[in-house]
């Protein structure tokens, strides 16, 4: 960026960049910049609500707003009380899973490209529940891995539905979020990956439901940042710090250029909003970088 922008700003800058397709360099760049402010989550998340793209004429964006920053707070106090963040689930992971689902959003926000109701996230309710199930999808996440089928998911579902029943909140409200939130959450458990992804294969993609779609939205923001070929290494040495306690053979393999092509090649960007801001070029490119190195 040729100017200095304030905190204030310089994301709405990002966002608006948006309309075309963006260069890897500077969203490389832009985590690296968006970590080394060192925000509190909770103040993260008010300047990312500030900008144009959370700005809706939604009736209930009050209350989704509210919720957010609630519970962007508690999750903020809660790491602030354990004695050492994991590694890679910290709240520097939330903030970049945050950024992640608004980038898509803004890729509804400023496209030209109509796109299908079943597709599109902008200025719909479902946007501030992806929003809300960004910032709580690895609440009370302890760096380990799941003994059992969406343990730690599960975890993290039951910590938020306990911040709920302390909202004032109508029950019905309560209990329909409650329902839209939960598969949202359980599908970022990488094991829930290939169900998905077969869902949305040629054959499957006429069947193909709208929370599928906010499913392969929360977990395409959940993986971006790690996709990116500077920030995804180092988020994989994070992520090897985390595991070393857990399983040293897990710890050591997914530093390995062998393991990180093993995880790009395990994923893609599906979405109209990943391949409209060119996502799934960036994965080939790190897969590309990755298969250089190893030959």
């Amino acid at each position: 960026m040729k100017k200095k922008l304030s905190a204030a700003n310089f994301l709405e800058h990002f966002f608006e960049n948006c309309e075309k397709q963006l260069d890897v360099n500077e969203l490389e760049n832009f985590f690296v910049i968006i970590e080394e402010k060192n925000f509190r989550f909770s103040e993260f998340i008010a300047l990312l609500m500030e900008s144009k793209i959370w700005q809706d004429d939604f009736e209930q964006n009050t209350c989704y707003k509210d919720l957010c920053l609630k519970l962007a707070l508690e999750i903020e106090y809660f790491y602030m009380q354990l004695e050492k963040q994991p590694a890679y689930h910290s709240i520097s992971h939330f903030i970049d899973v945050c950024f992640s689902l608004s980038l898509l959003r803004a890729a509804d926000f400023y496209t030209v490209e109509d796109l299908e109701a079943t597709t599109s996230i902008n200025q719909l309710e479902d946007s501030w529940i992806l929003l809300l199930c960004a910032i709580g999808h690895d609440y009370g996440h302890d760096g380990s891995f799941n003994k059992t089928p969406h343990q730690l998911e599960k975890k993290s579902l039951i910590l938020i539905q306990t911040f709920l029943d302390k909202q004032n909140l109508e029950l019905s409200f309560k209990l329909n979020l409650i329902n839209k939130i939960e598969p949202i959450i359980l599908a970022t458990d990488p094991q829930s990956y290939p169900l998905l992804f077969l869902k949305f294969s040629n054959q499957n993609i006429t069947s193909l439901q709208p929370i599928d779609y906010l499913c392969m939205l929360m977990v395409e923001a959940d993986l971006l940042a790690s996709t990116l070929p500077i920030r995804g290494v180092v988020l994989s040495k994070k992520l090897s710090l985390e595991w070393a306690e857990h399983s040293p053979l897990a710890s050591s393999d997914v530093i390995t250029k062998k393991g990180r092509l093993r995880f790009l090649n395990y994923i893609q960007f599906l979405t109209k909003q990943s391949k409209l801001l060119g996502i799934d070029k960036f994965l080939e490119l790190s897969k590309e970088l990755t298969i250089e190195v190893i030959q």
